[in-house]
């Protein structure tokens, strides 16, 4: 069967096309197609109409003629049997044969299908489609647009509706943004939109959605919304965010500190240290977002040693703009990203992520000196033998795409391509010509596969919906996860068949502690698994395993993306993978291997806390400390070196240097709390695991009595009162820290936080009962996502009560319910009575 796709685009599909390329620039046969199909989808149009509709500035005769010409023409095209007749004066289309998304579209509504008409709905109906000298064409055109955008932008409405009235707010989210880009002067969508991202505590997300279409309204009309939008967006601002208190973890020794991007400053977070959540927050720098197709060629250069390039790797730089026009720049990164993604569906040959290559290419920039240079560095930074570059003007009203291929290996240029062009309104046309004429001509040079695969298999997005998509990875690499996800929504609001922006914004809900939206989000993207591409898919896989608490299943996905893609984040996402199992030789073996001064790993600093663990967890303190020095010269601003030093040298029992390193904390300003608490707290808790307990109790009590003067000065925030109670409870001041821990209740009250708390406190203070009954409390959790932490603080308390067998067993359950492997094991005070116990001792055996 043949497609006739016109939502977005316009373009024929199927194998029965013949000269379709050439139809395509045939714009009155192509609309005399597309008009039978959509107006009268199994019916037949009067020649007559026809004749008026696209040939009016002829007479009667010559009229007919071409008609009859563009009829005959048609046919050849399309095969027999397509366009059909009745009698000498009607025409229409067999819908057995010529399938069209437009009709389709309708009946999926008609049928209560909206979910799967808005699937087909990428964009307007035949956008950037002209007929020079045909107005009742141009009339109809118009009016179909207006319906079908209306019809889709109600569509979407009423499904933020349902899925409101059914609980599943993130989808509300989705299909409320959806309904604002299909509508976007439409008041009751704006509010629907407000009303679901407040309910989901996304308040930010709903004034920037407010102040938007405020914006748009006073330019295009120099109005203000109305009295009810204005009055629903300031009771949203009055409303103060409030932290899931079921989210935040007493048990657990250690903060969460969350890296953001490559050279960006820590950041706390209340999501559980035992659930690690920052996993996919270590992937917001790139690679395991975008296609790399291809397997490896081989492992990168271990660090230290020389740049080993791939003859074939390849990498696409992001194209530069020379049109003089700012406003392009972003379609410099839609043709490499585009073009990377049809290398990597070739599946032949090795693809650095685009990701990866756009961060390398920032570095090119500020260190080239031509174009020769930029591909040098391009290389020596990815590993790839084999560079594209490339720019595009602006000449009248057409765009320009040239690309160049490099052969850095041997420091030599392959090939120029000529020049690909298309009018400025839709450069997508040009790109996509593009990404089929490098694939082209690098197929004598890699695999003469590439020839066959470089035949279309896919239409690009609209061009709408990756502008979205591309401000969406701008947000993403910044560390904006919030405006990254109402990007990525957008795109896929205005192109529902484009799948990518949905798996980033899963990511990016990820890295919030979103995991319900997650989970719908995922159900949404494996409906179109096929669709992607090897690393795509790895990546899909990881963030369903990670979302459910799998952690082997995790491990798995993010060695098929490691495999996909050597020498990138992926390969250190995997040596992190490795430690949550309890393998730290071989996550320090993996991250070991890798050069974390080149490409995506450049000013990431994660991949020196990842390492500092894995070498902690091995017992060799005196390499941690030689390589948070290494990672100090790079990152000499980073406040959590001074964290893993001193951790390091209280291990090593070096208490005067644990006290000076640490004495700036304990005697200056207090602003930087709970950071500096946490420091303090986890370096005490280091010098007791070792035998240091005096020490370490003067450190505590230090930080306990500049915390209470913080306190009694009212300029502590909840969060940083449970830092407090940690303190307390760290100094076995169990008596103030349940006092404390009781100020806390009305916002903890009932929270895993708060019955964690109460039941050890208790435990300590010889209240069996009492430590028991929250003991059972934390057993009938059954709130989503806790991945093991109540499971955990169970373990604690049955390890105070000495119980040591049911300690252990539910410290393995924790585990199975995806606890990582971290270092609260021997650093956690509840746990000091299981450390002579033979099966705890097998459990925290590191196993590879």
């Amino acid at each position: 069967m043949i497609k006739l796709v016109t939502f977005g685009s316009v373009e024929l599909r199927g194998s029965g096309v013949g000269d379709a390329g050439r139809l395509e620039v045939q714009p009155k046969r192509l609309a005399l197609l597309a008009y039978l199909a959509i107006q009268a989808p199994g019916s037949f149009c009067r020649r007559d109409t026809l004749l008026a509709l696209l040939w009016p500035e002829l007479d009667q005769d010559r009229a007919r003629g071409a008609l009859t010409k563009a009829t005959h023409y048609l046919r050849r095209t399309l095969g027999d049997g397509v366009l059909v007749g009745r009698g000498d004066d009607e025409l229409g289309v067999d819908t057995d044969r010529l399938w069209c998304d437009a009709p389709t579209f309708e009946a999926a509504l008609l049928q209560g299908r909206r979910s799967d008409a808005l699937e087909l709905y990428r964009g307007e109906l035949l956008a950037g489609f002209f007929i020079p000298g045909a107005p009742d064409f141009e009339k109809w055109l118009e009016i179909a647009r207006a319906r079908f955008a209306r019809d889709a932008a109600q569509a979407a409405s009423d499904l933020a509706a349902e899925c409101e009235a059914a609980g599943d707010a993130a989808m509300g989210v989705f299909w409320a943004r959806r309904a604002m880009v299909l509508a976007p002067g439409d008041e009751s969508s704006l509010r629907r939109l407000i009303i679901v991202l407040d309910r989901t505590g996304e308040r930010a997300g709903a004034v920037r959605a407010y102040e938007d279409f405020a914006r748009e309204l006073a330019k295009e009309y120099e109005v203000a919304p109305s009295a009810e939008t204005q009055a629903l967006i300031e009771a949203v601002r009055r409303r103060s965010t409030v932290t899931n208190p079921a989210l935040t973890e007493l048990a657990s020794p250690e903060l969460v500190s969350v890296p953001t991007t490559p050279g960006a400053r820590a950041t706390e977070t209340a999501v559980p240290t035992s659930s690690v959540r920052g996993h996919w927050r270590w992937l917001l720098a790139g690679a395991l977002l975008l296609t790399a197709g291809g397997a490896g060629y081989g492992a990168m250069r271990a660090r230290g040693a020389a740049t080993a390039l791939a003859p074939q790797r390849v990498v696409v730089d992001r194209l530069e703009n020379r049109t003089g026009d700012p406003a392009l720049d972003a379609l410099g990164s839609m043709a490499a990203d585009w073009i990377t993604q049809g290398l990597s569906q070739a599946r032949v040959v090795d693809v650095v992520p685009v990701l990866t290559a756009l961060a390398s290419s920032r570095v090119a920039s500020r260190m080239e000196q031509g174009a020769e240079s930029r591909a040098w560095t391009l290389a020596r930074e990815t590993g790839a033998g084999l560079v594209i570059t490339g720019a595009y003007y602006l000449q009248g009203d057409s765009l320009y795409f040239q690309a160049q291929i490099a052969d850095a290996t041997h420091s030599r240029m392959l090939r120029a391509l000529a020049p690909v062009a298309a009018p400025s309104q839709v450069p997508l046309t040009a790109i996509d010509r593009l990404r089929r004429d490098v694939m082209g001509a690098l197929a004598p040079f890699l695999d003469s596969r590439m020839q066959a695969a470089a035949a279309p298999s896919s239409s690009p997005p609209s061009y709408e919906a990756y502008r979205a998509y591309a401000a969406g990875l701008e947000s993403f690499i910044s560390g904006d996860m919030r405006g990254a996800i109402a990007q990525f929504d957008r795109a896929s609001a205005t192109d529902a068949s484009y799948t990518l922006p949905r798996l980033l914004a899963g990511i990016a809900h990820s890295n919030l502690g979103q995991q319900a939206a997650v989970d719908s989000i995922t159900r949404i993207v494996e409906r179109s698994r096929n669709q992607l591409a090897p690393f795509d898919r790895a990546a899909l896989d990881a963030l369903q395993a990670w979302n459910r608490g799998d952690r082997a299943a995790s491990y798995e996905a993010n060695a098929r993306a490691a495999a996909l893609a050597p020498g990138s984040i992926a390969n250190a996402q995997l040596g992190a993978e490795a430690r949550f199992l309890n393998r730290p030789r071989e996550s320090v073996r993996v991250l070991e291997a890798l050069d974390p001064e080149r490409g995506e790993l450049r000013g990431w600093f994660p991949y020196w806390k990842n390492l500092a663990i894995a070498h902690h967890m091995l017992g060799d303190y005196r390499r941690e400390l030689d390589m948070i020095a290494r990672a100090e010269q790079l990152h000499p601003a980073e406040p959590q070196i001074i964290a893993i030093r001193a951790r390091a040298l209280a291990a090593m029992g070096r208490v005067d240097e644990v006290r000076a390193l640490l004495a700036p904390m304990l005697d200056g300003d207090t602003d930087k709390a709970p950071e500096a608490y946490a420091t303090v707290l986890d370096a005490a808790i280091e010098l007791r695991a070792h035998g240091h307990a005096d020490d370490a109790r003067l450190l505590l009590e230090r930080a306990v009595t500049r915390a209470v003067a913080q306190r009694n000065a009212g300029k502590m925030s909840p969060l940083q009162r449970r830092m407090l109670v940690r303190l307390l409870y760290a100094a076995e001041r169990w008596s103030d820290a349940r006092i404390e821990l009781a100020a806390l209740a009305a916002t903890d009250a009932g929270s895993l936080t708060h019955a964690c708390g109460q039941g050890r406190i208790a435990a300590r203070e010889g209240d069996r009962l009492r430590a028991i009954a929250m003991s059972d409390s934390l057993g009938r959790m059954t709130t989503n996502y806790l991945y093991g932490a109540n499971t955990w603080c169970r373990a604690q308390i049955a390890s105070l009560l000495g119980d040591r067998r049911e300690a252990v067993t539910l410290l393995r359950a924790s585990f199975a319910s995806g606890r990582a492997y971290d270092l609260a094991l021997h650093l956690d005070i509840d746990l000091e009575f299981l450390r002579d116990d033979p099966a705890f001792v097998e459990l925290v055996r590191p196993k590879g």
